[in-house]
């Protein structure tokens, strides 16, 4: 897969793309927060990774930013969680859910890794009750979002 594509699947916000090379590779274990979402002038699924600081301790602020830098009224997401990143063993486990958006689908986070970091084990460590959170492609508007950034 180009950098290009992989630049335009895979959203960086804000100092996490010091944990990622030019061709957004990790560099260092690091443990981000995810969120799979759906511009609506996109066609593809995209992943916000997003540390786990102010202002984005809760997935929604970062969602909320993400709307902002791109104008957005609404945007679909198809819900959260945690990753652990170790690129010395290249492998990257998805756990935990947004408590603003749910679970993403262990199935779609799997596929979407995959796609960019073939060399990488994927793993999914989430339990019943997360698979059965799973969101499928809920849309949120901006008024919502902010809602659950202030209200978390």
């Amino acid at each position: 897969m180009e950098n290009t594509t992989k630049t335009s699947q895979l959203i960086l916000i804000k100092s996490v793309s010091e944990y990622f090379d030019a061709d957004l590779q990790p560099t260092e274990f690091i443990e981000l927060k995810y969120i799979m979402v759906k511009d609506p002038r996109r066609s593809d699924i995209q992943m916000l990774l997003m540390e786990e600081r102010n202002p984005f301790i809760y997935h929604a602020g970062a969602a909320l930013s993400y709307m902002h830098d791109n104008r957005l009224n609404e945007i679909m997401i198809n819900g959260g969680g945690k990753v652990m990143i170790n690129p010395k063993e290249k492998r990257m486990v998805f756990y935990d859910r947004s408590y603003a958006f749910g679970s993403a689908s262990s199935d779609e986070v799997k596929a979407f890794a995959k796609a960019l970091w073939p060399n990488f084990e994927i793993i999914d460590r989430s339990s019943s009750d997360r698979k059965e959170m799973a969101v499928d492609g809920k849309v949120w508007t901006r008024d919502k979002v902010t809602y659950e950034a202030n209200n978390p």
